[in-house]
């Protein structure tokens, strides 16, 4: 009895602690659309690079990390945002929700 105890705890444990990392890199890579404005797209590449789209002709790039829930977006320009990840949406600083297409 005691050894499924421990079993238990253990696998218990171990879903607790997953549940803490939050997403891996490889599960948040990809584009994402703004569900207020279709014409916006982030795309998150896996090499950990990014391009941000705005408006036809306006687009910025740089470099993303995750950790946890949160991703951090880094400019090329210097400049640096955070947002959280949700399932297959991102929630920017601003509270836009871009969702994974």
């Amino acid at each position: 009895m005691k050894k499924w105890i421990f079993v238990l705890v253990g696998l218990l444990m171990a879903v607790t602690v997953a549940g803490c990392l939050g997403p891996s890199p490889e599960d948040v890579s990809g584009t994402y659309v703004n569900q207020d404005n279709s014409r916006q797209h982030l795309e998150l590449k896996e090499d950990g690079t990014f391009l941000l789209k705005m408006a036809a002709y306006s687009q910025w790039g740089g470099e993303w990390k995750v950790k946890g829930n949160e991703i951090k977006l880094s400019f090329y320009t210097g400049t640096v945002t955070k947002a959280k990840i949700k399932g297959n949406t991102i929630v920017d600083e601003e509270g836009s929700v871009w969702v994974k297409q």
